[in-house]
């Protein structure tokens, strides 16, 4: 037993240790030992009683896990219940060993699979943590330098970039994500070609990688990053990548049915069905930049996965990749958050996430159909794995929900040290106060909504800083400071928010994951203004073009020959939001993973953005045109007034790239 106790001692150490809840009895067992040994001369009386008091706590202690499990297998099941989640699976490891596993719900539906600990799950974005490790155990050989321009290793690949000259996009860029790559949408989704398309086949289907902004600058997620990230262990491996990664991490992990070979038979019979909110099957999607996020596994194997993270790089007295550099891992430092003091950014192939106020590191996936989650947290000694084959845009925040009950369950009785706060002068506070939005850099569609959207009020609140996003339900949140420009919330134990100022002397902040800039007011309320003066000139010229366009065909109906004077500019703008509206309305209730095929709503969309900008342009010339024919002066400013705001749309939408946008190949 004193070597069942020795082999036991790290874990009983941790704080994970706090989530067994110990009665008096037991407590008072443990500590009257533990006195014992100190106070007793007969050392073998002293030994025989300590075994036995150990003996009585381990037992206790495992009881206790077992009750632990026990909750913890009725709160899922009832989470899943609650949400209609067809199916999960999942584990609970520590560094030594795996504590539970799990498999809940079906796998199929209609044919009644159960998942199991076996079953294969789609793992998403997970991917990249992959490959992040094969570039860092080549960094290790001597083979690649993450400092490396990218352009010197694939010199096939046109990068346009701006900053070439004194910032060349890195091989760490790709892998922290502050390449600066904005992803586009139809070379997300593979509908045309083989389900294995070589790398460099994809890589054409771009013809040139644009840096929207600074490399090293801010986190921007990136799946084509992670693409050339992939083709660089192919061109220095020189082997696929599928293969490399196999080798060297999956069989030495124990992991000998997981696979990142979109081929693979026995993945592919054993792979649980996807589903939407509603319970519909959602088809198998293949994608295009597979070392972002095409792989499978099990619970089971993703259990050894964690562990291998949990212990430094280390599996099955292997040591992998070593453990200063599995630090490295999870350490960012390309951002220039990350250089003042804001570690809580994406290291190499490495998330972040603090729940129940503790910060965990892993890494996500997700695509239409499934959900993926791996955490661990060193301090604690603890780490979990969840697969979900449940996932679109209504059921995500439910599936996202099984992550955080699994978290609060392990951490339930265990509070983490808080980063104190300091005293900051009313005069610095107020230089962090401002307007900012999100600093996306791409002129698209996404663009668009992240600006509109990420609009942050940052306001001094007596010795704290209030921070409100007014369209997004006027939610505040108060920062307290912990260091110099470093900011974190009553409830969370570190920082959160950074300010800084840009290479550029542009004042900004990085909030979570998202950065933000300094913005005028005015500059972003003209552009609210706009919108909102926009959408009532078109719906007036609903109900106007509605009206005029009844006239007419009771004019053609009962043959009255009398015309109406400026008829086309009365009819035009109805026309022109009638065609835009189908068109987003067809797009908006088509699947998201039909993005990249030759659809009817793709089509009709791209066939509406053109006629709008035409009938936009002909309404203009009906309107000047009417100022010369004898309607009344009240209708010829109306139509030229929404002519205009016409014409500004389609130019604010064409600099938005939404004008002709094509979302398929």
């Amino acid at each position: 037993m004193l070597i069942q106790y020795l082999g036991m001692q790290r874990l009983t150490s941790t704080k994970f240790l706090g989530t067994i809840k110990m009665n008096e009895y037991e407590k008072s067992i443990l500590t009257s030992s533990l006195k014992y040994q100190v106070n007793s001369k007969n050392r073998e009386e002293t030994v025989r009683n300590v075994v036995i008091s150990l003996n009585i706590f381990l037992l206790s202690g495992a009881l206790a896990y077992s009750q632990s499990f026990d909750q913890l297998r009725i709160k899922l099941e009832n989470c899943l219940r609650e949400n209609n989640i067809p199916g999960t699976a999942v584990a609970v490891v520590t560094a030594d060993s795996v504590l539970f596993t799990g498999g809940f719900g079906y796998a199929n539906i209609n044919m009644k699979t159960p998942v199991t600990v076996n079953t294969h799950f789609f793992l998403g974005s997970i991917t990249k943590s992959f490959i992040a490790l094969g570039i860092v155990k080549l960094m290790e050989e001597g083979k690649v330098d993450l400092s490396a321009p990218v352009s010197e290793i694939l010199p096939e690949v046109i990068i346009q970039n701006p900053w070439e000259d004194t910032d060349p996009v890195r091989v760490v860029h790709l892998l922290e994500h502050t390449a600066g790559i904005c992803d586009g949408f139809v070379t997300l989704f593979n509908w045309r070609h083989e389900r294995d398309i070589p790398l460099n086949e994809v890589m054409r289907m771009h013809k040139r990688i644009v840096i929207h902004h600074r490399p090293g600058s801010f986190y921007l997620y990136s799946n084509v990053g992670y693409l050339l990230a992939g083709m660089i262990l192919e061109k220095i491996t020189q082997m696929k990548y599928e293969e490399f990664l196999r080798n060297e991490f999956l069989l030495p992990l124990g992991m000998e049915t997981s696979t990142f070979d979109v081929t693979d038979p026995y993945s592919r019979s054993v792979l649980a069905q996807g589903y939407g909110a509603g319970g519909e099957e959602i088809p198998y999607v293949y994608i295009y930049s597979r070392p972002a996020g095409h792989a499978h596994s099990s619970v089971l194997e993703m259990a050894q996965y964690v562990r291998f993270f949990l212990n430094y790089g280390k599996s099955n007295g292997l040591q992998i990749i070593k453990p200063e550099t599995m630090d490295r891992v999870e350490m960012p430092q390309t951002s220039l958050a990350s250089r003042m003091g804001l570690f809580n950014g994406y290291g190499l192939g490495s998330e972040w996430s603090y729940r129940n106020q503790h910060r965990w590191r892993g890494h996500n996936g997700a695509t239409f159909g499934y959900y993926s989650d791996f955490w661990y947290n060193h301090d604690l000694n603890i780490g979990y794995v969840v697969l979900v084959n449940q996932f679109d845009m209504q059921s995500a925040g439910n599936v996202r929900k099984l992550r955080e009950l699994i978290a609060e369950h392990l951490t339930e009785n265990v509070k983490p040290d808080f980063q104190p706060i300091i005293s900051v002068s009313r005069e610095q506070l107020e230089d962090y106060c401002g307007t900012y939005t999100i600093g996306y850099g791409a002129k698209d569609l996404l663009g668009l909504i992240n600006i509109l959207h990420g609009m942050t009020e940052v306001k001094l609140s007596g010795d704290t800083l209030l921070i409100k996003q007014p369209l997004s339900g006027g939610h505040e949140d108060y920062f307290f400071p912990v260091a110099e420009g470093l900011f974190r919330m009553k409830d969370m134990p570190g920082a959160t928010l950074a300010f800084f100022t840009t290479p550029e002397g542009a004042k900004a902040m990085v909030w979570g994951r998202d950065y933000l800039e300094e913005q005028s007011p005015w500059k972003y309320w003209l552009t609210v203004v706009f919108l909102l003066w926009t959408v009532l000139v078109m719906l007036s010229a609903v109900i106007y073009g509605c009206f005029w366009v009844l006239v007419f065909l009771f004019k053609k109906v009962g043959m009255i020959q009398r015309a109406v004077q400026c008829m086309p500019a009365r009819i035009y703008p109805f026309i022109a939001i009638v065609v835009l509206t189908a068109g987003i309305i067809l797009i908006a209730n088509q699947e998201m993973y039909y993005l990249g095929k030759l659809t009817f709503a793709n089509v009709s969309f791209f066939i509406s953005t053109w006629l709008f900008a035409f009938l936009s342009m002909v309404s203009l010339i009906s309107a000047i045109k009417c100022l010369k024919q004898p309607a009344g002066k009240i209708f010829r400013v109306y139509h030229m007034v929404t002519a205009c705001t016409y014409v500004s749309m389609t130019i604010f939408l064409w600099y938005w790239g939404v004008i002709g946008l094509k979302l398929w190949m």
